[in-house]
């Protein structure tokens, strides 16, 4: 199997030393797994803006159907960042979906939502290893097309997402954004890697 860049190789190499979703960032030993919805929800709470508490509800019922995602690191006992992806466009998200948003959420694609991770622990590498678990977590499920919406000015989000293959596809001003510019990142899996 010929791996054609970089995101590729990074998938390739995730599937293959870390099957056991452990990794390790900056020295801190980080597990990987989906979120445990009946015990680990509290703890999440820093995690959360008003937004997200408020929407927790229909996420969950979400994830339940299969038609989203949320996956944790955990340092020891603690979780210390979060990922969550959405395969499906479901109303009850409460969305002002633009063209991208629904183009990320239909017909195998994924939409990445939120990557976060803790103040003090970002730049260690954590948030490499939730992209790549959602990642490999999508394309198990057969996602070929991943897309995501991050600030024009959060330049450090934008250099992270370009070094791990990410595409910029467009910047503009979807009508969720209050006026901000989004930058629209998509990754796309070559045929190579299509399982």
């Amino acid at each position: 199997m010929e791996l054609t860049d970089r995101a590729e190789q990074n998938l390739q190499t995730k599937i293959a030393i870390c099957p056991e979703n452990v990794g390790i960032a900056h020295g801190i030993s980080i597990v990987i797994h989906a979120l445990d919805w009946k015990t680990e929800l509290p703890a999440l709470d820093p995690l959360f803006d008003d937004r997200d508490r408020q929407r927790m509800p229909a996420l969950k019922q979400c994830a339940r159907d299969g038609d989203a995602e949320v996956i944790v690191a955990k340092a020891g006992d603690r979780i210390v960042g979060r990922i969550t992806s959405h395969y499906r466009l479901r109303n009850e998200m409460g969305w002002l979906p633009d063209a991208n948003t629904e183009r990320f959420q239909s017909q195998g694609n994924a939409y990445i939502e939120t990557l976060m991770v803790q103040d003090g622990l970002r730049g260690k590498g954590i948030g490499k290893l939730l992209l790549d678990a959602a990642i490999v977590s999508g394309t198990l499920r057969g996602v070929t097309l991943f897309g995501l919406h991050t600030d024009e000015n959060k330049s450090g989000a934008r250099r992270f997402y370009e070094r791990e293959g990410w595409k910029l596809e467009s910047i503009g001003a979807p009508v969720w954004s209050s006026g901000s510019r989004m930058c629209v990142y998509t990754l796309e899996l070559h045929e190579s890697i299509k399982r």
